[in-house]
């Protein structure tokens, strides 16, 4: 598996959405390289602050609000 193909499946591993033989493939690359190792603990670490962050509900309205702007004719 090279860096670009790991790349790829990033998001997934990070999920545990990959099949037995797949996150096989990825921890053995992980193993050998230490470049994507370190982006493979870079993205848990953000993926676990995420987690830490408090839940916000966005503002009564607000979906309503941004159609209603970008269904409207760009000025010009």
């Amino acid at each position: 598996m090279t860096c670009e193909e790991w790349r790829l499946f990033l998001q997934d591993y990070l999920d545990g959405a990959l099949s037995e033989p797949a996150k096989v493939a990825i921890d053995r690359h992980l193993g050998e390289c230490d470049g994507c190792f370190a982006d493979a603990r870079a993205h848990r670490r953000v993926l676990w602050w995420l987690s830490e962050q408090p839940g916000l509900r966005p503002p009564e309205g607000l979906a309503d609000r941004v159609m209603a702007r970008i269904s409207r004719p760009a000025p010009g």
